[in-house]
């Protein structure tokens, strides 16, 4: 009897030792164009975030690119990350409707890249920050449907609000606004993408 019972206690002993080492071990860093290869597997991959979105039930969803190849990242809960953020994510492989994507346990952003900026200086030279993630602090001059129009001072900017956000925003509230500096060439005027509108 004694016997089985030190025998078991070793046993249970040496498979929590092999989960430990498992759970401590890294996961392999990849590059985007070897994903399909770790299809079940948890891996480690870098990239610049090209979209991110919330969807309904408040989970972050976002595009990673490496500049050539593009993967779908799924990570539960709100993830504080931007267009333009260069980051690590560390996930399982799966496949999803015809495509790959990753199911995110842990985000690093390496390299930040919005800047901040005044509206003036979108104002007097757009062509510098075109494209550009940025980070504006202005107020609410309209709203309308998905759209906002901000100010400061004697300039006006068009945001394109997102659609997802829960917060409720009202004409004259100064607001932070995060998103691309984009220009569109049918109406010949600037906006912002934002990908975060917070009252501040």
């Amino acid at each position: 009897m004694n016997i089985v019972y030190i025998s078991s206690i070793f046993a249970a002993a040496g498979l929590l030792v092999l989960f430990i080492i498992g759970e401590l071990t890294e996961p392999p860093e990849i590059e985007l164009n070897e994903i399909s290869e770790y299809e079940g597997e948890k891996v480690i991959v870098r990239g610049v975030v090209t979209e991110i979105y919330l969807t309904s039930g408040g989970n972050t969803v976002l595009l990673l690119s490496d500049g050539v190849n593009e993967i779908k990242v799924f990570a539960f809960g709100k993830r504080e990350l931007f267009m333009g953020d260069r980051i690590a994510v560390r996930g399982i492989v799966q496949r999803y409707e015809d495509s790959y994507e990753i199911l995110a346990d842990h985000i690093c952003v390496l390299e930040r890249k919005c800047t901040e900026v005044k509206l003036w200086q979108l104002a007097e030279n757009p062509l510098e920050y075109l494209n550009d993630c940025i980070n504006l602090s202005c107020y609410i001059a309209k709203i309308d449907d998905y759209k906002l129009v901000v100010k400061d001072g004697n300039y006006t900017l068009t945001v394109i609000y997102p659609l997802i956000s829960t917060e409720k925003l009202d004409k004259g509230d100064r607001v932070r606004v995060t998103g691309r500096f984009l220009y569109n060439p049918e109406k010949f005027s600037f906006y912002i993408l934002s990908t975060e509108v917070m009252k501040i």
